[in-house]
């Protein structure tokens, strides 16, 4: 995962709110979250285990962030 100061991607695919209140933002060149309004942002991609940048759907469950892309379903669990 990498910082930056926005979203991946301006093609905003899906968002999704963890129990902390991150933000998770799927797009169409990967993931991308922020846990505060003036915060930076943290970019995953394959290299950090997505099985496609293309993401489709969003979902949390627990502790684990459900990714759905155009590869197929990838799993985050933040530490």
């Amino acid at each position: 995962s990498d910082k930056s100061a926005g979203p991946p991607s301006a093609t905003v695919t899906a968002v999704a709110f963890d129990a902390t209140g991150r933000a998770w933002v799927g797009t169409d060149k990967g993931l991308g979250s922020v846990d505060d309004p003036g915060g930076k942002w943290t970019h995953f991609t394959r290299k950090d285990g997505l099985g496609d940048v293309r993401i489709t759907a969003l979902a949390v469950r627990d502790k684990e962030i459900w990714i759905g892309t155009k590869n197929g379903l990838s799993v985050y669990r933040p530490k």
